[in-house]
């Protein structure tokens, strides 16, 4: 008699049967997989997806990097540009305080004569002569002496009585210019003793190099900044601000270590007084001196050439000066008060009080700045016409007149770090170059026609005084056609103010080392660190840079 199974038993046995049930439906489903296509579009589409959304955070990195390369490149440029107007206008602002230095020697001189009244006390002998002359024409024409000249009648009795109106125009002339001397001239003759604006001039050349340094670094940093004063905190967590920095091509920041090296300072000037090196005290002595004085004359190997080509160029332009201010100034008695000659004697003793000034009493002291020479010793007006010296020009423009900016900031963050990476081995940078000069006078053409405009007349007969003396008329014949200049100094020194800047290509040989160089921590406006990497091109030449970076 069979037993009956026990409940594990049919438990077991129905398991079985229900797994090879199942096992059985499973393989029947994989055999009919081929013929079965329900769900083949989604997962298909997931595949796009993820294809679509690696090639969109491909493109949005690429975009990011891109658009922050242009604006890096913005940055450099403007940078670039900006610092390096403000050494224009610190070139600018040099030349003008050398006319002003030369306008002060002028105008002292003009007003010491004014203050002296040299010229007024010897127009009574003159005009007595006149009126002595018009008594003698009076009694020749009482006896009847000019029959065939009337107009000798009428002479002595109106040079009689010109004499007194012009004597009364010299005295009032002579009080007004007193006067005047006594409120200005005091503080004119401070600044040359104090030696005002030769000091200014160092303190110039001195400063604006660090404050070109610090536009380029204000400026690069503003254009690093976000609209959005909390997305900007962040991207600055991330990255760091975007520095700026000024180049020198002799791979020295601008301003730095010093300006005190004449020779190798941002701008091209060179004080030419020698100060006490002579070991004689100067005639006038300086009561507050600023102590740089003499230290270039000290520092530059030609030094006498600086010194006497300045001391000569002070003395012609100071001269010019003092023509015009008498000119101007004494225009009536050039042109309606000729008899008392007071015009020619004011101008000779000023011209005498001029000399007195800049041969007696300041010789050595209050001489305008020079523009550095070439290494040679060429004068820089020579390599516009040489054909002989192309080499000595390009290397003096280069080393003198060239600038490099550089904007520099950590990379933008990757949109997909665990796939995306940044391939360079060193920090994003951007570069630009300019060029500190003064512009040729354009060339126009002229077709012979008639017309133009002429000098305008300044008039003025005294301090104040508005008399309007007409000049002299001035007759010249008709412009030939043809091409001129515009009328504008290409002087390259520093009595020319229309120094000025544009952006050239960078192609100086050491672009390439500024780049690879970090700057001094003391040659940047914030005070601290470089903090990027910066490339390491492996001695590779500026012309293989350029073909990398295509600037």
């Amino acid at each position: 008699m069979e037993r009956p199974r026990s409940w594990l038993g049919r438990i077991t046995r129905g398991t079985a049967d229900a797994f090879v049930l199942v096992m059985a439906a499973r393989l029947a489903r994989l055999r009919g997989l081929h013929r079965d296509e329900r769900g083949v579009l989604s997962v298909m589409s997931l595949i796009f997806i993820l294809a679509l959304a690696m090639l969109l955070g491909m493109i949005i990195n690429v975009g990011q990097h891109v658009d922050d390369k242009l604006k890096m490149q913005n940055a450099a440029d403007a940078a670039t540009y900006s610092s390096t107007v403000v050494l224009a206008r610190g070139m600018n602002a040099v030349a003008f305080s050398n006319h002003l230095l030369c306008d002060t020697f002028a105008l002292t001189a003009f007003l010491r004569e004014a203050r002296d009244r040299n010229a007024e006390s010897m127009t009574p002998a003159i005009l007595q002569a006149w009126s002595n002359v018009g008594g003698i024409l009076d009694r020749a024409a009482a006896r009847g002496a000019f029959p065939l000249h009337p107009k000798f009648q009428t002479a002595g009795a109106a040079i009689t009585a010109k004499v007194p109106l012009e004597q009364e125009a010299v005295r009032t002339y002579g009080e007004l210019g007193s006067a005047v001397a006594a409120e200005v001239l005091p503080p004119l003759e401070y600044s040359l003793r104090e030696r005002l604006i030769p000091e200014y001039q160092r303190a110039l050349v001195q400063t604006m190099p660090l404050v070109a340094q610090s536009v380029a670094n204000t400026v690069s940093l503003r254009h690093g900044q976000h609209p959005d004063n909390k997305q900007d905190k962040s991207i600055n967590r991330r990255r760091g601000v975007q520095v700026g920095v000024l180049w020198r091509t002799s791979v020295q920041p601008a301003g730095f270590p010093d300006e005190r090296d004449p020779l190798l300072r941002t701008l091209p000037a060179i004080d030419p007084a020698p100060g006490a090196l002579t070991g004689q005290a100067p005639p006038v002595p300086d009561p507050t001196p600023d102590g740089l004085e003499g230290l270039d004359f000290a520092a530059i190997p030609n030094a006498n050439f600086y010194f006497q080509r300045s001391f000569l160029q002070r003395e012609q332009l100071a001269r010019d000066y003092l023509n015009q201010w008498v000119n101007d100034r004494l225009r009536f008695f050039a042109y309606e008060g000729k008899m008392s000659q007071y015009f020619p004697l004011y101008h000779a003793f000023a011209c005498g009080q001029l000399l007195r000034l800049l041969n007696e009493e300041y010789p050595q002291s209050n001489l305008p700045h020079m523009i550095r020479l070439a290494p040679n010793g060429l004068d820089p007006n020579r390599f516009r016409d040489c054909t002989d010296c192309l080499d000595a020009a390009r290397d003096y423009l280069d080393q003198g007149f060239m600038f490099v900016g550089v904007s520099y900031r950590r990379p933008v963050p990757e949109m997909q770090p665990g796939l995306y990476r940044w391939a360079l081995g060193h920090d994003p940078l951007a570069f630009g170059q300019a060029q500190l000069f003064i512009p040729q006078a354009r060339m126009w053409w002229h077709d012979g026609s008639p017309g133009g405009s002429s000098n305008s007349n300044i008039g003025g007969g005294g301090f104040g005084v508005p008399i309007d003396i007409p000049l002299d008329p001035v007759t010249s014949g008709p412009t030939p056609p043809g091409w001129h200049h515009d009328n504008w100094s290409a002087d390259w020194s520093l009595w020319n103010q229309n120094w000025t800047v544009r952006l050239v290509p960078a192609t100086h040989p050491n672009v390439a080392t500024i780049l690879q160089t970090h700057p001094p921590a003391g040659a940047l406006a914030t005070g601290q660190p470089l903090q990027v990497v910066l490339p390491n091109f492996g001695g590779l030449d500026m012309s293989r840079v350029r073909d990398l970076n295509n600037h």
